[in-house]
C-alpha cells in the first residue's frame, strides 16, 4: 500500500492552516506533557517532511503501511496488531547487536524494560 500524500494544500488544509495544527484530539495536552518534559530536562526533537504533499508517519507507520500488515487482521483489530507489532519491533531492538541498546540505556541510567 502507498503512504498517503495530500492531493492539494485545500485538501492540507483540513488539517493544517499556516503551520498551525487545526485537528484537537487531545493536542494541547500532548504539548503540555511536551513542555513539562523539556522542562525537567528530557530532550525530544521535532520532525518534518521533505515535501508539502506528505502526511507525517514514523519510520513504523511507513513499514506497516508499505507491507500492508494491517490487511493481516479485521479493521477493528488493527490498532491491537500495530500494539503488538511495535513491541516486536522493541524486543529486536533490545536484543539486536548482543544487545547493545539495553546495555546503552542501562549506563544511562535508562531502565531498559521501560516501554
Amino acid at each position: 500500500m502507498k503512504l498517503h500524500e495530500y492531493s492539494s494544500f485545500e485538501e492540507k488544509d483540513e488539517y493544517f492552516k499556516d503551520g498551525k495544527i487545526k485537528i484537537n484530539i487531545n493536542i494541547n495536552k500532548i504539548f503540555e506533557k511536551l513542555d513539562k518534559l523539556q522542562t525537567e530536562g528530557s530532550g525530544f526533537i521535532y520532525r518534518g517532511c521533505s515535501e508539502a504533499k506528505y502526511a507525517m508517519y514514523n519510520s513504523a507507520q511507513r513499514i506497516y503501511i508499505e507491507q500492508d500488515l494491517h490487511h493481516q487482521v479485521p479493521s477493528e483489530q488493527i490498532s491491537e496488531h500495530y500494539t503488538l507489532f511495535i513491541s516486536s519491533l522493541i524486543d529486536s531492538a533490545g536484543t539486536w547487536n548482543n544487545s547493545v541498546i539495553s546495555k546503552l540505556l542501562k549506563a544511562s541510567s535508562i531502565n531498559p524494560e521501560n516501554r
